[in-house]
């Protein structure tokens, strides 16, 4: 990656530069991330791979999670509406990306590299910046992204990610084509990003100092993807008074208040039990099968155990009949207001409940998957073994420690497994038994909380840093907020 150019800091009300809240440069840093240990002297948890093997065995939910009939069942979790769940999943492909993802044992875990910057800059969409990933790029116009074919209406129809002679998407991130959801959320964020540099040309006020449009732009579109990711994803998550137990704001300065994230290293990092266990909780949230929109009615497979059969995977042209109608994955699409209590119902589908139990298409995916990876439980437990994860029992124990507060220990009999278990499985069980399958319980809360907002905390140029008093500044159902829907209506991926 080129090092980012020197942008002009915005001069503050007495005539100096302002020395935080610095719009976002083009291009993202030069530095690689790194993974570190977020409570360090716990010892590895080393289970046998039989019983690995059997405790993956029992994590497959084959009730299925099927079509949505309007009407939510016990498997379901309305509380949270299908579509954070690749929300949730595109914010996890910003921040982390561990190439390698080995099974065998890794001696030093902070020597894994991570190839995403740790922070909500949306790499993922940018790349390099347009000098050092030019083909993300219109040559006609370098402010904006590349975006295939032309439009033919609402919810970008005729519209798709640019893509090579052999239909591989050319983005900043290539796990964000695996299926056709998050590739049409890929594509939304980058017809937001254009949409925006529109909307800076029709304001030039918006602009900073000698920030470009392009400058102008990028800080606009992170700042308001930060406010999703801090204000209506992680509520939904974690819930608000957790959120609120990390996070104040007075006045104009946000504080927070973390007791298991560091921020005394020289640069953010991820934290290993967060990346390998506690944000693993969307493979729990995925539903077998979803319908996409009103002209296909039936519930298609994310992806199906038979390779010729007719699913949502990706790595290919988005076909017109599986467009998104978004309004089946998110609240607010019509424009109404929206908080981080509004539950699905009628086309609104769910996610599936935050349990120990994953949908048959992630414990049995296709036959052309390498067969030591086809169950992503299977693969979770192992690759947290390689890390050398604490079990969960102590894990909880030692954030209790830490934060000061008392820890209610899961049980064997609420666990439903004897002994120590893995951090991730534990989680999983911790947001069945305490979170009532609707969200993470207090360990897992805590740990997704802290560190999501410690990655914006120790970012000089995200909104937390702002001395303004910023709010979202774009079209919004309510002024001053700003949701995945608003983003969505915005960038024209909503109903017309």
């Amino acid at each position: 990656m080129t090092e980012s150019p020197t942008v002009q800091r915005p001069l503050d009300h007495h005539g100096g530069p302002r020395l935080r809240g610095l719009g976002a440069p083009p291009e993202p840093r030069a530095d690689k991330g790194r993974f570190r240990w977020l409570i360090d002297g716990l010892k590895p948890l080393e289970l046998p791979d039989a019983t690995l093997t059997a405790l993956a065995a029992t994590m497959v939910d084959e009730s299925g999670g099927g079509g949505w009939s309007g009407q939510p069942t016990a498997a379901d979790n309305p509380a949270l509406p299908a579509g954070y769940t690749y929300l949730a999943q595109f914010v996890d492909h910003d921040i982390t990306f561990d190439s390698t993802s080995r099974l065998d044992r890794v001696d030093d875990a902070e020597a894994v590299s991570n190839f995403r910057t740790p922070r909500f800059d949306l790499d993922s969409i940018y790349g390099g910046g347009p000098k050092a990933s030019p083909y993300l790029y219109n040559n006609n116009d370098q402010a904006l992204l590349l975006i295939d074919g032309a439009p033919a209406g609402p919810r970008l129809a005729g519209l798709d990610l640019p893509r090579n002679s052999q239909e591989r998407a050319l983005i900043g991130d290539p796990r964000n084509d695996v299926h056709v959801i998050i590739s049409q959320l890929h594509l939304a964020f980058v017809a937001f990003h254009n949409a925006v540099v529109s909307h800076v040309r029709s304001n030039p006020a918006l602009r900073w100092g000698d920030e470009s449009e392009f400058q102008t732009a990028c800080r606009l579109v992170r700042w308001h993807y930060q406010w999703i990711v801090l204000h209506d994803l992680l509520p939904r998550i974690v819930g608000p008074e957790t959120v609120e137990a990390v996070l104040t704001r007075t006045g104009k300065r946000y504080k927070a208040g973390l007791k298991l994230y560091n921020l005394r290293f020289k640069a953010p990092y991820i934290p290993i039990e967060f990346s390998a266990a506690a944000y693993r909780f969307g493979h729990s949230l995925v539903r077998d099968s979803y319908v996409l929109n009103s002209s296909n009615p039936s519930p298609l497979p994310l992806f199906s155990a038979d390779a010729g059969g007719t699913d949502l995977r990706g790595f290919r042209r988005l076909p017109e009949p599986l467009r998104i109608e978004w309004e089946r994955f998110f609240p607010g699409l019509d424009g109404a207001p929206v908080s981080p209590g509004t539950p699905a119902s009628g086309t609104l589908q769910p996610s599936m409940r935050l349990d120990g139990r994953l949908a048959p298409s992630l414990t049995h995916p296709p036959v052309d998957v390498d067969e030591q990876r086809r169950s992503i439980a299977l693969l979770n437990l192992f690759r947290g073994q390689a890390l050398g994860l604490p079990g969960g029992q102590d894990f909880a124990n030692a954030v209790g420690r830490k934060v000061g507060e008392s820890v209610h220990v899961l049980t064997s009999d609420e666990l439903g497994q004897p002994g120590p278990v893995p951090l991730w499985f534990y989680l999983l069980r911790e947001a069945e038994v305490l979170g009532e399958g609707a969200r993470l319980g207090p360990v897992g809360a805590r740990v997704v909380a802290e560190v999501l907002i410690g990655l914006a905390m120790d970012d000089p140029s995200s909104l937390l840093q702002d001395d303004t008093g910023w709010t979202p500044v774009l079209p919004s159902a309510t002024a001053g907020q700003f949701t995945i829907a608003d983003l969505l209506r915005f960038a024209g991926a909503g109903p017309a």
